[in-house]
């Protein structure tokens, strides 16, 4: 969480800075909408063939919440020296897990029930624009907030092994992940289309391992 919060300041104290440019530089702002799909991640190292977990309520697929299409807002400010400053938010609504009732004996009453949300991720990249006669390469790197607003509440059961019986005991959770990211893109006129790579070194699934995650981006400029 600590993390997540420096991340958040640290957005915010760069976008102030790029905006308090003096206007006399004629630094344009440009707004931009479009799509973005996230490919399933790649885990480093590969996925534990055996996974432990405490018995719970709930049943995770982190392939699922952590991979998906979005729909894409970008904010981008020209800096000096033919960089710019790019700040995007991307939402989605998105699988979060399926719920395992605790209090079901009969296998044939079992109903798993899927709980989804309005998924935010942050984006703010420093880009380095290379401009030809009809269109541009741009290079960035960046910082990226993920899975905002993707919280929920987990139940684990214990047994009291004096009495047996059991109790449960509920935990606030959620999917929120930092990352670091590189990209390329190119762009023609109002279209922009990107691949990135992104490093997440806090996995909040069962997984817990580090990974990549590549994503795909098709912009358009409208003012």
């Amino acid at each position: 969480m600590k993390k997540s919060c420096l991340i958040t300041l640290l957005f915010l104290f760069l976008i102030c800075k790029a905006w308090s440019q003096d206007a006399s530089e004629s630094l344009k702002t440009y707004f931009s909408i479009g799509i973005k799909t996230r490919v399933t991640p790649i885990y480093l190292p590969n996925i534990p063939t055996v996974i432990s977990v405490n018995e719970s309520n709930v049943q995770e697929q982190p392939d699922m919440h952590l991979s998906g299409p979005s729909l894409l807002l970008s904010i981008d400010k020209e800096l000096p020296k033919e960089f710019i400053l790019s700040f995007s938010t991307a939402i989605r609504y998105d699988f979060l897990y399926n719920n395992l009732p605790y209090n079901v004996q009969n296998a044939v009453e079992l109903r798993r029930k899927t709980y989804k949300a309005m998924v935010t991720d942050l984006y703010l990249d420093i880009i380095k624009r290379q401009q030809y006669e009809k269109a541009e390469l741009r290079f960035g790197a960046g910082l990226a907030l993920c899975g905002i607003g993707s919280g929920f509440t987990q139940t684990y059961r214990y047994l009291n092994t004096v009495s047996n019986t059991s109790f449960f005991v509920p935990v606030q959770r959620n999917f929120l992940f930092p990352a670091a990211t590189a990209s390329i893109a190119w762009k023609k006129n109002k279209f922009l289309t990107e691949l990135k790579m992104g490093y997440c070194w806090s996995n909040p699934t069962l997984f817990k391992n580090n990974f990549l995650f590549p994503e795909l981006k098709a912009q358009w400029q409208l003012f």
